[in-house]
């Protein structure tokens, strides 16, 4: 039923998912690997596809690209979980101390916070 639909409309990111879900739960790497370039085709921006291409590639013996898939997963998930986007209230407060600094408002500012704790990359 899947395929059927993936035939029928090839931007079907959910279908693509589920096809790498059940192929990798029969160690079929080839259809892995195959629907994860359909996906990130549509949408590369989400984790779940470089999960099953580094496990697809690691399977099929194709190293390097495995360790890329993984390098991707590992910058992309680092990266959302050390930047933030200001909150409303954050951004009062920052404001206000950059102002006094002659610096611009936050509201036209395209800086991101870090979360407490954390240094800044590069």
């Amino acid at each position: 039923m899947l395929k059927k639909w993936v035939e029928v409309d090839d931007e079907s990111p959910d279908a693509y998912l589920r096809l790498m879900e059940l192929s990798a739960l029969d160690n079929d790497w080839n259809t892995v690997a195959r629907n994860v370039e359909r996906y990130l085709a549509v949408n590369p921006l989400v984790a779940p596809p470089y999960r099953y291409l580094a496990r697809a590639s690691a399977a099929l013996g194709n190293d390097s690209a495995a360790v890329v898939a993984w390098r991707t997963l590992y910058n992309w998930i680092h990266r959302i979980r050390r930047t933030r986007i200001f909150s409303s209230r954050n951004c009062s407060t920052v404001a206000a101390k950059t102002e006094r600094r002659g610096s611009m408002s936050c509201s036209r500012s395209k800086t991101r916070a870090l979360p407490r704790g954390a240094a800044p990359v590069g």
